[in-house]
């Protein structure tokens, strides 16, 4: 169990209601999950959690409330699979994409409900080296969007990670995000990286 501060998103709110946003409310949020040891190398892990706040705007509380599954395995030495899929309303918080809400008019805000998840496959080609397919998406609920509302988010990639030292990680990495909006379309970003990570 935890308490932190969300951090609201100004960027859909219209200029009237802009100085009645809340930039920071607390939140709470819990885990809880349960591994099976297959031996010293594999095992197998699936988790639940939440997280629930309130965002106060245009006179109104809109509540946010999210639930997650999670997992994790690796039934095969060299091949994980982890992932998590969520559900709930008002995201953009804990950093979902698009809108959180929707207002209508003073005191009449609609919280925008999503759903969504990610997966990813590692393939541990050698002891340094790494292989990673991931993909995930976010979906909003057209009636609670506007015009131009982000309806859906959908990134997919794929890296190579090779561990220089125990904590120094290089990688290369390529994928693209599709992002649909609502009465627009698609709009496509395509990304190729060189990442160095420093583990503490």
């Amino acid at each position: 169990m935890g308490v932190f501060a969300t951090r609201e998103d100004y960027g859909y709110v219209p200029p009237a209601y802009t100085s009645s946003l809340q930039n920071q409310r607390p939140a709470l949020q819990g885990r809880f999950s349960l591994t099976h040891n297959l031996d010293d190398e594999r095992r197998i892990e699936v988790g639940s959690g939440f997280d629930a706040s309130t965002t106060h705007v245009a006179g109104a509380t809109v509540p946010s409330r999210v639930f997650a599954f999670d997992w994790f395995a690796n039934p095969w030495r060299k091949l994980e699979f982890s992932g998590t899929f969520f559900r709930g309303r008002n995201l953009t918080n804990l950093g979902g994409i698009g809108q959180g809400f929707t207002i209508v008019k003073e005191n009449n805000v609609i919280p925008v409900h999503a759903d969504g998840g990610w997966a990813q496959l590692s393939f541990l080609i050698a002891p340094r080296l790494t292989f990673n397919l991931f993909g995930g998406q976010q979906d909003n609920r057209n009636r609670d969007l506007r015009y131009y509302g982000v309806d859906k988010n959908q990134a997919y990639a794929a890296n190579l990670m090779y561990r220089l030292a125990p904590n120094v990680i290089v990688s290369l990495e390529t994928g693209q995000v599709r992002t649909t909006y609502l009465g627009v379309g698609n709009r496509l970003a395509n990304h190729h990286d060189l990442g160095f990570a420093y583990l503490f």
